[in-house]
């Protein structure tokens, strides 16, 4: 249960200050375990979840009571715990928002990564702007960039 209740965690801390539905979190750890979470283990998990403090559990249906509804429970981490899940352990860090944001979905994006014009659309921000965003993030080394070419449908590289 303990690696079950680290991984939730991370899970949660990775959808940032949204935070993720409880089904979407068991999805996430199913495929993360390379198993099926029992729905039995659902009611204990959202119980330590709440027990901790660092999680907040809600629902979006008033009167949920003791019994949880994956499809309608919410969790959501703390800061910390949402910069611990990236990999920031120095309390002392402080990100802005845009960044902080640009952060979370490349984390979410995991080790597949994310194609900078992808990222722009998730943030909400003009791609000739995400590079400056970005900027604190390698300063922090917080990124690993890799450079690659894409071709639109029905292009040719030139050279290639």
């Amino acid at each position: 249960m303990d690696a079950l209740e680290a991984a939730l965690i991370d899970i949660t801390g990775l959808a940032g200050a949204d935070g993720i539905l409880l089904s979407d979190a068991v999805v996430k750890l199913n495929e993360r375990f390379s198993t099926t979470i029992s729905p039995v283990l659902l009611h204990p998990l959202g119980r330590r979840m709440r027990a901790l403090g660092s999680v907040t559990v809600s629902s979006d249906v008033e009167g949920a009571g003791e019994e949880l509804d994956a499809g309608k429970v919410r969790l959501t981490g703390t800061p910390a715990i949402c910069m611990a899940a990236m990999g920031i352990s120095d309390a002392s860090t402080v990100i802005m928002a845009n960044p902080m944001r640009i952060l979370t979905e490349i984390a979410r994006a995991g080790t597949a990564g994310i194609l900078q014009c992808d990222l722009a659309a998730r943030v909400g921000l003009e791609p000739k702007n995400i590079f400056h965003n970005m900027k604190p993030l390698r300063a922090l080394n917080l990124l690993l960039t890799k450079s690659v070419v894409c071709r639109a449908a029905g292009t040719t590289v030139v050279g290639a």
